[in-house]
């Protein structure tokens, strides 16, 4: 480290897997806990969250939709879909703020996917001015997603399709609050 002294790092221990470590002439023998995090490389230290913790959501658009929340917190969906409950709607953009990937790798291009053309993801939070711009690299088996501006891919399982693509339909009879607010135009509590 600069101008301290030369460590040395030799193999582990067979008995308790307790790494060698030489400091000038002294040999160590120490816990081996974070060299197998040096030598993982970059994607070892990458959160697996797609977006940063605690955000808000503040809109989505995606190939198929357009969520936009106002400054009440009242959501507009376009193009309207009446079987689209609010409820449904915020469930959607707070699974959007907690969503985690099941991996994270590089990302150059198409990492070895089938091209989806250039369908993208579009996240607005709250205190943000830039917003998060995921490309959908893959949808099938598992949903991948990447952010060119990371250099990162985040795969999601095939789960993650339904769940960060398609807002569930609901019955919206059964809600006092989403009659009447589903039409074009007119936000959804």
């Amino acid at each position: 480290f600069n101008k301290g002294p030369r460590i040395q790092f030799g193999t582990t221990s067979a008995l308790d897997g307790d790494r060698y470590l030489k400091v000038w002439d002294q040999v160590y023998l120490v816990p081996d806990d974070y060299q197998p995090l040096v030598n993982g490389g970059v994607t070892t230290f990458v959160s697996h969250r797609l977006l940063p913790g605690g955000a808000t959501v503040t809109g989505i658009d995606t190939p198929q939709f357009k969520l936009q929340q106002d400054n009440k917190g009242h959501w507009t969906l376009t193009p309207n879909d009446p079987r689209i409950t609010s409820d449904a709607i915020q469930r959607f953009a707070d699974d959007w703020a907690t969503a985690s990937a099941i991996t994270v790798q590089k990302y150059q291009g198409g990492n070895g996917h089938p091209p989806t053309g250039e369908q993208t993801v579009t996240v607005r939070l709250k205190g943000h001015k830039t917003p998060v711009r995921f490309v959908i690299v893959h949808r099938k088996p598992e949903l991948v997603r990447a952010r060119g501006d990371l250099g990162f891919a985040y795969h999601l399982g095939s789960e993650g399709t339904e769940q960060l693509l398609q807002i569930p339909e609901g019955h919206p009879a059964k809600s006092k609050s989403d009659q009447g607010n589903t039409k074009s135009g007119t936000p959804a509590h």
